[in-house]
């Protein structure tokens, strides 16, 4: 390929390059003086569209219901040129990355929330959010965690009913 430029900076586009390929790529100045020598090779570049809205995969993003004490993943692919920001959020409130609750992204292939021992708070509505220049997606799913249920806090008042046929004890919490 020839370009030609008289005083202005050069650029060029080169067609019919296969996505996801990758090229190197080296220039050479031409004068009156003659050809000189090549540059040294570009470094990799893999063809790639400039400009995809961020997307996430849908599928991926499941509502699960897990025992306490059991992991929880979500692997979720993603993708979007530039590549796009991603937020994960726990009922609106958005997460960071902590021992109980890890975030790890690989910049425009997949994000991970992981919880490796999910507890009853961990409960709650998951949002993903992945954001770029030319477009956002978002999508959701429910947690619930299953655990025994934890003894009554508070006063409580109970009433015991005994007949010669029966005994019966209720009690209810009182504000």
């Amino acid at each position: 390929m020839v370009i030609q430029a008289v005083d202005t900076p050069t650029s060029a586009s080169i067609k019919n390059l296969k996505e996801g390929s990758e090229y190197q790529f080296r220039v050479r100045a031409v004068n009156k003086a003659g050809p000189g020598h090549p540059s040294e090779p570009s470094a990799k570049q893999v063809a790639k569209p400039k400009f995809v809205p961020a997307w996430l995969k849908l599928d991926d993003l499941k509502s699960l219901t897990v025992k306490a004490g059991q992991a929880v993943k979500w692997d979720i692919q993603i993708g979007g040129e530039p590549a796009p920001e991603v937020t994960w959020s726990k009922n609106d409130e958005v997460l960071i990355s902590t021992e109980s609750l890890q975030i790890e992204t690989k910049k425009n292939a997949h994000t991970v929330l992981h919880i490796p021992s999910a507890k009853r708070s961990d409960r709650g509505k998951y949002t993903l959010k992945v954001k770029n220049s030319t477009g956002e997606q978002t999508g959701a799913a429910e947690l619930n965690v299953l655990d025994r249920p934890s003894p009554p806090q508070g006063p409580l008042q109970v009433q015991l009913y005994i007949t010669t046929a029966f005994a019966a004890v209720g009690f209810h919490l009182s504000s």
